[in-house]
């Protein structure tokens, strides 16, 4: 036990160490940066079109095949494009991307991802163009090929179809299955994935030893998998640890982690990446095999560099505080000696044309002994490229007006302390993560009634090299649940009561240059004045669940600015703005504002002359009126941008931006809905905040894939249910054409007391300014279902609630005019607002499908303005039946069955079989009706994602409404086409249902009933190549 705490006591000295090794500023780094650029520009002219292999003496050697090695030159010079952004690497690195293509198929070698992941996918990820997509795919499957199926691993060496070296495995290929995986993703192949996590988990078995050293090489019988022996091919010695070899394993079981969350690689990462700490010597550079000890053996520098780069990535994935500092400082160390010592620019010789030196290529076969390789140049850059980014993450650089996303690396504690002074006192962790985050992402579709609504704190460490005396700095919320406090470097700053909207705390009187630490307490619980009320069918996630970012503006600067269009016409426009200015002095000032078309010409401007004066200032005024506008539409979603400048004695002293499109609509009374002057059918659906296994914690990349989803629908409305959503959502919407009734949180919960209305009406007024800007907004909802179970004693009286829409309605066209208001299912105030939405269930909560074009028809008649929000019901992914609830009601017994009695169903919600089947022909009816009826605005189905909700434990996947298009992960069930096929024309897709539904009931010499669903004119069933006849596609 005595030897075990000096162990601890020891390891945690060299801990502290790496903590400490931080000399580097941010123009250090720049030097550096600056000598690598001139220096690998040169040697790009001295390899481009060959293949480097090492140096001698400095100068390059090199092989006739391409190798291993012959991506990295390609990644070096992405790597350096990500720091600098210098189109000189860019097209350098396409050259070599192109020149890689030719050699995807390539089939004696196992290093397919050494070769294409940092050099061609990069290409693909950096350009979008499909010509690297496909080469890497191919050589997905060329690495895919190597796998031995008797032993789950990938054979290393030999050329496929010989039996040269067949059952050899080496650590180094857990690198290569990083192409494995990203192809499984990219292309939706599955089976991709099992072989790189079979590899995975067979070498994290067989290569690590039981004190988290590594095997070089693990030989296996092909054909049965047994391990014949276990020896180095390029360490010191069998029972030795191969330096590179141990740094490859942490950085590859890092990246096994990553596309799996299998915990287990990450825990063995951690472990391979202390045994690799321990053995480092001073200068924190690895001996090229991690057995030899002293100072004065050789080094491989490269092993350093992966190394650095996989703790990096440890780094970014550890779970707790304590390891997300302790391998950052590990990476920084290693890095910074690498920079100090191991650059070309510490070379004694003439001749260095390598960027990493002291490298160790092949020692026994004295290649590239203590000179450059491609592969120390590569991580060499890799690593560098992180540790600028984390160098200068919060680096601003001078411009008037600067937004830095402050998202990564914040410490999370899950204790609802209440007290700041007291948070030291926890007996909690905090843990490591990056925003967006909430604490609900899996309790909320447990097996477990309710879900966690109480407190938790918030951590972000952040360094500013400088503070400018002359900025405002800013921490920008865009959304927490449900109430904040925000406190900086031991200071309450701030706090907003209220989730789902945006809102700044200003940090200028506490930043401070150095390091700075952000605290920030989030609070969902329940809370009875704070909307949405939590009756509602949907759940109230904790906390910061949307982006953070750390804002610098002059100290005199432009606050904000509301643009209006009053009146659009075919022939002109006009632009009225509002801005909101803030002054810490006064004077006299001039404002400009020019509107831009999209290659950037000005084609109307103004320039005013104003006087502002200290603290809050709006000024209002018009632009001169455009002609023959390009209008905005669901077809054609054109964007100008509008520049607004401020100047004060001729000098720049802030600059605002955005984008805003010209569009005129109407909902006539009793009739059609028009856009720009002509009808236009809203094709819609509803959309929650939420994704499985993130719940409402999603990143902008996948907002847009759900608004892109519902596009390709053929959907040209959303209904935002029910709140404000991601700004990504508007700014997404802005740019597909899709028209967006955007609500405020008042769902369910009656009218409360004083407090609850003055938050509701706060909390309104923030919704309309923050997106006031968007043109695809064209509804300010009110609420939804807002007199049900009212949470207030008389809540629900009639008058009280009519009141209070009626006082949201007038706040709404007080704010904006030029915009429409919306509500549904509260019929005493259909009247109120602008547009209404009854609720009809046509088929699902009552009566029958059939019933759709009656139900619509009488509400047309009814309410002057009518929009159908929420129709359809719910489908269970995977289940069907061949005897469905007809369109009447009828349970109908197929032709084998005994024959039952007909009976009619009023309540399929509660009776139905909730299959896939019944839902498509529900929609069919349904869409066939709001396609063809009269005077019909048109509707929005219910609702395009699963999600979860706290109110239905007894759905087939309890908590789970399960009433998507697709399920909660995205996946489409069959009825995502079925609108498909009505809405679109292109591009041409035919589906047969289903892929979820290959072995059906009954005796095999009875016919099946198979449903195709397409937007071709024609379409032609084959089975086995014979043919079961066309159909012609029929909407009517």
């Amino acid at each position: 036990m005595r030897n075990f705490n000096l162990y601890i006591i020891l390891f945690f000295a060299a801990y502290l160490s790496f903590i400490n090794v931080n000399a580097y500023t941010v123009s250090d780094i720049d030097a550096k940066v600056e000598a690598i650029v001139t220096q690998l520009l040169e040697k790009y002219n001295i390899v481009e079109g060959k293949f480097p292999e090492y140096t001698v003496d400095g100068k390059w050697q090199f092989r006739k095949d391409a190798n291993w090695f012959s991506g990295f030159i390609g990644g070096e010079l992405w790597q350096l494009y990500g720091i600098t952004k210098d189109e000189r690497f860019k097209d350098r690195a396409i050259k070599v991307a192109d020149n890689l293509i030719q050699y995807a198929e390539i089939d004696y070698t196992h290093d397919m991802g050494f070769i294409f992941f940092p050099s061609v996918v990069k290409a693909y990820q950096l350009t979008g163009e499909k010509k690297y997509r496909d080469a890497a795919y191919k050589a997905a499957l060329m690495l895919a090929k190597r796998f031995n199926k008797n032993g789950n691993f990938i054979r290393a060496w030999g050329k496929l179809g010989t039996d040269d070296r067949s059952g050899v495995v080496i650590i180094d290929t857990m690198m290569n299955l990083e192409l494995l995986f990203w192809a499984a993703d990219e292309l939706e192949l599955p089976e991709l994935y099992e072989i790189a996590y079979k590899h995975a988990v067979i070498c994290m078995n067989e290569h690590v030893r039981e004190d988290y050293s590594t095997y070089h090489v693990v030989e296996y019988d092909p054909s049965n998998g047994n391990v014949l022996k276990k020896y180095t091919h390029q360490g010191y010695g069998d029972k030795t640890t191969w330096a590179r070899g141990q740094a490859w394993a942490i950085y590859g079981f890092a990246k096994a982690y990553k596309y799996t969350d299998d915990i287990r690689f990450l825990n063995l990462s951690i472990k391979l990446g202390n045994y690799f700490l321990q053995h480092l010597p001073d200068d924190f550079v690895p001996v090229w095999d991690l057995s030899l000890s002293g100072n004065d053996e050789l080094r491989d520098a490269s092993a350093g560099a992966i190394a650095a780069s996989g703790m990096y990535l440890l780094s970014d994935l550890s779970q707790t505080k304590d390891d997300h500092i302790k391998y950052s400082a590990a990476a920084d160390s290693i890095t910074e000696s690498l920079l100090n010592n191991y650059l070309f620019t510490n070379s004694k010789r003439e001749v260095e044309q390598g960027l990493l030196i002291h490298t160790i290529y092949h020692f026994h076969k004295n290649w590239g002994v203590d000179e450059s390789y491609p592969c120390g140049d590569y991580f060499l850059t890799e690593a560098l490229n992180k540790y600028y980014t984390k160098k200068t993450e919060n680096s601003f650089s001078g411009e008037l007006r600067e937004s830095i996303n402050i998202n990564k690396d914040w410490y999370y504690l899950e204790d609802n302390i209440k007290d700041f002074s007291k948070l030291h006192l926890t007996a909690e962790t905090w843990n490591h993560i990056n925003l967006p985050h909430t604490w609900n992402a899996f309790d909320v579709t447990d097996q477990k009634p309710g879900y966690r609504r109480d407190a938790s704190w918030y951590r972000k460490d952040f360094n500013m090299e400088v503070i400018d005396e002359n900025k405002n700095y800013y921490a920008v919320f865009e959304g927490i649940n449900l109430n904040a406090e925000v406190y900086l470097n031991g200071k309450e700053l701030g706090k907003h009561i209220g989730g789902y909207v945006g809102f700044q705390i200003d940090l200028t009187e506490v930043i401070r240059e150095g390091v700075n630490v952000l605290y920030v307490r989030a609070d969902n619980s329940i809370d009875p004045e704070v909307i949405p009320s939590q009756k509602s069918d949907f759940n109230i996630f904790g906390g910061i669940s949307r982006d953070v970012y750390l804002k610098t503006v002059a100290k005199n600067h432009i606050n904000k600015v509301l643009i209006s269009t009053p009146i659009v016409s075919d022939s002109t426009a006009q632009t009225k703005l509002k801005i909101k200015f803030n002054f810490t002095d006064s004077g006299d000032y001039i404002c400009t504002a020019a509107l831009k078309d999209n290659d950037g010409h000005t084609l109307i401007s103004k320039e005013n002359k104003i006087v502002l004066k200290l603290n809050d200032n709006d000024f209002v005024f018009d632009l001169p009126e455009l002609s023959k506008p390009h209008l905005w539409s669901v077809d054609d979603p054109y964007l100008y941008e509008i520049t607004i400048d401020l100047f004060k004695d001729g000098v720049l002293v802030d600059t605002y931006n955005d984008r805003i499109g010209y569009r005129w609509y109407e909902f006539k009374e009793h009739g059609p809905f028009y856009l720009n002057g002509k009808p236009l059918l809203l094709r819609g659906t509803h959309r929650h905040e939420e994704h499985a296994g993130l719940g409402n914690a999603m990143s902008n990349e996948l907002h847009r894939k759900d608004i892109r989803m519902i596009k390709e629908l053929g959907a040209n409305f959303i209904r935002l249910a029910h709140y404000p959503q991601d700004p990504e959502v508007y700014k997404a919407a802005d740019e597909l054409g899709l028209l967006i009734w955007d609500e405020l949180p008042w769902c369910r919960g009656g009218v409360g007391n004083k407090k609850w209305k003055d938050n509701t009406k706060r909390l309104f007024i923030e919704q309309i300014e923050q997106n006031y800007n968007h043109p695809s907004i064209i509804l300010w909802s009110v609420g939804n279902e807002v007199y049900w179970l009212p949470d207030f004693p008389g809540g629900g009286n009639t008058d009280s609630l009519r009141s209070f829409t009626k006082e949201l309605h007038e706040l709404s066209n007080s704010l904006d005019p030029y915009r429409l208001t919306s509500i549904r299912k509260f019929y005493e105030g259909a009247e109120i607002v602008d547009v209404f939405s009854p609720s009809i269930w046509a088929g699902w909560y009552s009566g029958v499908y059939k019933s759709y074009l009656k139900a619509i028809n009488e509400a047309i008649n009814k309410y002057s303005r009518f929009f159908h929000a929420e129709f359809g019901g719910s489908s269970h992914l995977g289940r069907h039946t061949e005897t469905t609830i007809t369109g009447d009601g009828l349970l109908n017994p197929d032709e084998w069955s005994e024959e039952v009695n007909q009976v009619q169903v009023k309540n399929i919600a509660q009776l139905g079989d909730w299959s896939e089947s019944y839902i498509v022909d529900l929609f069919d009816w349904s869409l066939n009706v709001s396609e063809h009826a009269q005077n019909f605005t048109g509707n929005a189905q219910w609702a395009f994602k699963d999600f979860g909700t706290p109110l239905r434990p007894e759905n087939p996947i309890p908590y789970m409404n399960q009433k998507g298009l697709v399920d909660r992960a995205g996946n489409p069930k069959d009825a995502y086409y079925v609108f498909k096929s009505y809405w679109t024309e292109f591009p041409k897709f035919c589906y047969i249902e289903s892929h979820t539904w290959t072995e059906r009931r009954g005796r095999n010499e009875l016919g099946k009933e198979i449903n195709v669903f397409s937007n071709c004119d024609e379409v032609e069933l084959l089975v086995n190549g014979k043919s079961f006849g066309k159909k012609l596609r029929d909407l009517n």
